[in-house]
């Protein structure tokens, strides 16, 4: 689905990605990790648009995307939510959903595509507060809400557990696994290890710019170098 070849970006002298290829399958669940500061957020910047690279490609279905704009990115079927989520903060969680719908329907359809998604997120009962008053997880929620509006194909996530406790993480990981059946690819970054593995099919893991591991769960944990570098003894 999604390719990515020779890609380095730097940042003045500052290698963050270093000649990075690997590519995302089709209905999968990719999990993104690494160390603080070795380019997973870089990345997924660079996917989405935000950011260019020095060098390298990016092909998505068989398309290159490299350079692209983000709404015509977004409108190609590449959606992302943000490890801080950004959201428009006097605009009410309804409004917020509904914009990301109007990227790919018109006014009627993307109303009632709105409402669809904050059912399947239990969110109803928030429709009108504006996002400046909700809690850190229900913000999660609402930018995952709008994200998946966009009617993607590829769903990039940026730390979906941040703000969530034990027992909301697990609803969470049913709302990932409902997603994929859904029929969309999901990429995720993530730090809290031990929960995301459970419905990881792939793990990249990332470490001062490089990929040092690219393999199943069980692999990627007893893997020596992920070890040295990131899990820790």
């Amino acid at each position: 689905m999604l390719r990515v070849v020779n890609l380095t970006k730097k940042f003045g002298n500052f290698v963050v990605l270093n000649d990075i290829s690997f590519s995302i399958e089709e209905n999968e669940i990719l999990g993104l990790v690494g160390p603080n500061g070795s380019g997973k957020t870089t990345m997924f910047n660079i996917i989405s648009g935000l950011l260019s690279p020095n060098s390298g490609k990016i092909f998505f279905g068989g398309r290159e995307i490299t350079k692209l704009p983000p709404n015509d990115i977004c409108k190609l079927g590449i959606a992302r939510t943000f490890q801080i989520p950004r959201l428009f903060e006097n605009l009410s969680v309804e409004e917020n959903i509904f914009l990301g719908a109007l990227a790919k329907y018109d006014i009627e359809k993307a109303k009632e595509k709105t409402h669809e998604i904050m059912r399947f997120f239990g969110i109803e009962k928030l429709r009108e507060t504006k996002a400046r008053y909700l809690t850190s997880g229900d913000r999660k929620l609402v930018e995952l809400s709008r994200a998946l509006a966009t009617q993607p194909k590829l769903l990039l996530i940026d730390e979906i557990f941040y703000g969530f406790n034990p027992t909301e993480v697990d609803s969470v990981l049913e709302f990932l696994n409902e997603i994929l059946k859904m029929g969309i690819t999901i990429c995720i970054i993530e730090h809290r290890l031990k929960q995301i593995m459970k419905i990881l099919d792939r793990v990249i893991v990332l470490c001062r710019g490089k990929i040092i591991a690219n393999g199943k769960p069980e692999e990627i944990c007893s893997n020596k170098e992920v070890i040295k570098h990131y899990l820790g003894s």
